[in-house]
């Protein structure tokens, strides 16, 4: 269920972020198609999604286990905390995509993006990774494609604030 709404959230959020980026490189925003990522962000909705599952399981488990087991505290937790930041990774992660897949399609190889730190107190190695630039259509050093990449894993993607800029030269 989860995986579905994330999913749906997924296809109209790339839609409209990857027209927008096609217009804002200078091309028309129908140039994005959409339909194109479907398959990739089915996948990357069910990452999501088994990962967001995994972390409540886990803190279920751990509430059982303990003197106190009345899981109402856990899905409370989840519910009014967590929920905002992996909405906010989901979205940025499928953001980052969009904008990369957009200049790829639009503009092909010559496409490169850059990684760009938002936070104030990022994570050392992301720090590390400002302004690194690379093909559109390869991984950054780190191995992700873009900030939020479920290859990051949770401790990776959770709180992270970067982005991608294009370049076209």
């Amino acid at each position: 269920e989860l995986s579905g709404d994330l999913f749906n959230l997924a296809i109209a959020a790339s839609k409209e972020i990857g027209q927008a980026q096609a217009r804002a490189l200078g091309f028309n925003g129908s140039d994005y198609d959409v339909d194109a990522t479907r398959a990739f962000l089915e996948k990357a909705s069910a990452s999501r999604a088994r990962m967001i599952n995994a972390t409540t399981l886990k803190e279920v488990e751990t509430t059982l286990a303990s003197d106190d087991p009345d899981v109402s505290h856990t899905f409370e937790v989840a519910r009014s905390a967590r929920t905002g930041t992996a909405a906010t990774a989901f979205t940025g992660a499928i953001a980052s995509f969009a904008i990369g897949e957009s200049a790829a399609q639009v503009a092909g190889d010559v496409a490169q993006k850059i990684w760009v730190v938002g936070s104030r107190n990022p994570r050392p190695e992301h720090a590390a990774m400002d302004g690194e630039t690379t093909p559109v259509r390869e991984a950054f050093s780190n191995g992700a494609q873009w900030p939020g990449d479920w290859v990051l894993g949770a401790e990776g993607v959770v709180n992270c604030q970067c982005s991608v800029d294009i370049l076209i030269p």
